[in-house]
C-alpha cells in the first residue's frame, strides 16, 4: 500500500516529463519502486509494468530502494536538471557519477550517443535520442501530414513530369 509520502514523491519524480505512461515507469523503477507500487500509482495493470520493464532492459531488483544501486538524488527533471562538477582525467576519461548514470538509466557498459552543440557536451541514451528526433521531426512536420505519402505524391508527380517531356 502506496503511502501519502510515496504518492507525493513518485508525483514529484514524474512531474515535468511528457505524458507517456512507459517513460513514467522506467524513471519510477529507476528509483527503486516495486512494479506492484507502480501500477497502484499510475492506476495501470502489473504486467503493463513489468512489459515496460523487461523491453527497456530494467531489472526492478537492481533499483530497489535500500539497494545499493537505486538513486540517491531526487530525478533529473526538466524543472530540476542534476548538476555536478566533473574533473576530466589527464587521460581525457571522464566519470559519471551514479546518481547521472541512474538517471539517464545508464549503466557501465551502456552505449551513450555524444553531441557537441555550442561548446556543450550532451549525453543521451539511444532511446532518448530517438526520442528527441521523433520530436523534433513532429515539430518540423505540420499537422498530421504523412512522409510517405508525401513523398509518394511527389514521386508521382515527378513520374507524370518525366512522361510528358519524355
Amino acid at each position: 500500500m502506496l503511502t501519502v509520502h510515496d504518492k507525493t514523491t513518485m508525483t514529484r519524480i514524474i512531474t515535468g516529463l511528457p505524458d507517456n505512461t512507459s517513460e513514467k515507469i522506467r524513471i519510477l523503477t529507476r528509483h527503486g519502486y516495486t512494479r506492484q507500487e507502480i501500477a497502484d500509482f499510475l492506476g495501470i495493470r502489473y504486467q503493463h509494468v513489468r512489459n515496460v520493464q523487461v523491453h527497456a532492459g530494467l531489472d526492478h531488483k537492481k533499483f530497489q530502494r535500500g539497494g545499493k544501486t537505486a538513486p540517491a538524488t531526487e530525478p533529473t527533471t526538466s524543472e530540476q536538471p542534476l548538476k555536478m562538477r566533473l574533473t576530466l582525467a589527464e587521460d581525457g576519461r571522464l566519470v559519471i557519477p551514479a546518481a547521472i548514470r541512474a538517471a539517464m538509466g545508464a549503466e557501465p557498459g551502456s552505449e551513450l550517443m555524444a553531441r557537441l552543440q555550442d561548446g556543450e557536451l550532451r549525453l543521451a541514451t539511444p532511446e532518448v535520442a530517438i526520442r528527441l528526433a521523433q520530436k523534433r521531426v513532429q515539430q518540423a512536420i505540420p499537422g498530421d501530414d504523412s512522409l510517405a505519402q508525401s513523398l509518394i505524391a511527389d514521386r508521382r508527380l515527378e513520374a507524370a513530369r518525366e512522361g510528358r517531356h519524355g
